[in-house]
């Protein structure tokens, strides 16, 4: 292994580390307010689970090529794009939440939470179809890798553009609000729209690492001169530019979570830290 491959290697691994501790608390700290939470955040809760075990993953596969000082294709690999696959649907699930608890408050309040279950099931169930289809078309023949990239990216386009519109369509509502209507449910109004702005910029972040890492494995993809493992250093970036959409969400909801920072500050004290009784958690 080069020495700049092995240089982003370690890079890849502290990020990777990063990702999968900041993913972690953040279960664990959603897990243990869970009787507080409003059902929104289950949601949240499945896609820090997935975006630790991206990290988690990716940490294994990158220590196991620097150990073997080569960076090969490992089972790992398929795992990791069945988590990142679960990431990218569980942002969309998000997306598409938010904005119906925006534009339709009152049908969102009154919402089952088993609406909320069937919904990360369906995240799980369209991630294992999204990783393995293209797989399994391109490994029996009836495909070439291109197609498959391109019935991948075709996926991720159109999952990224239904994100964009919601939270679109979210900005728009909040610009022409009806002030009456939000004075006569003022308190719930505004925790939906404080999630909904906290989320939105996390979302944003993602997006903004989404598509440079897409458009690079696209390249790569297409370039027919060399193998997908030739262009290391292009995989390594685009690996980090994957990761650091993993890494967004805990650093905001650091930043606009007073419930998370304060659950965070009391793990690092070793403290139980529980909300007093019908006290909501909501961003600010």
């Amino acid at each position: 292994m080069l020495n700049i491959e092995k240089l982003l290697s370690w890079v890849i691994i502290v990020e990777s580390s990063l990702v999968c501790i900041g993913n972690v608390v953040t279960v664990l700290v959603f897990w243990k307010q869970r009787v507080f939470l409003k059902r929104s955040y289950y949601l949240l809760l499945n896609l820090a689970f997935a975006d630790s075990l991206v990290g988690a993953t990716e940490l294994i596969h990158t220590a196991k090529a620097v150990h073997e000082r080569a960076f090969s294709g490992s089972p790992l690999g398929i795992l990791g794009a069945l988590f990142w696959s679960v990431s990218l649907l569980s942002l969309v699930v998000i997306a598409l939440e938010r904005a119906y608890a925006v534009l339709w408050p009152l049908r969102h309040r009154v919402a089952s939470a088993r609406i909320y279950i069937v919904s990360i099931v369906l995240v799980w169930i369209g991630a294992v179809c999204l990783t393995m289809t293209p797989l399994t078309l391109h490994l029996t023949g009836k495909v070439g890798r291109l197609p498959s990239y391109l019935l991948t990216n075709t996926v991720i386009l159109m999952s990224l553009c239904l994100i964009i519109v919601a939270y679109l369509a979210i900005r728009k509502r909040l610009r022409s609000t009806n002030h009456t209507f939000e004075a006569h449910n003022r308190k719930s109004f505004k925790q939906n729209v404080n999630l909904s702005r906290t989320l939105f910029l996390a979302v944003g972040l993602s997006i903004g690492l989404f598509f440079p890492a897409t458009a690079i494995y696209t390249v790569i993809a297409f370039h027919h001169k060399k193998p997908l493992t030739d262009n290391n250093v292009l995989i390594f970036v685009a690996t980090a530019l994957y990761l650091g959409n993993s890494l967004v969400n805990p650093i905001v909801y650091s930043c606009r979570m007073p419930m998370f920072k304060a659950a965070v500050k009391g793990f690092l004290k070793h403290e139980r830290c529980f909300l007093p009784p019908r006290q909501k958690c909501s961003p600010h």
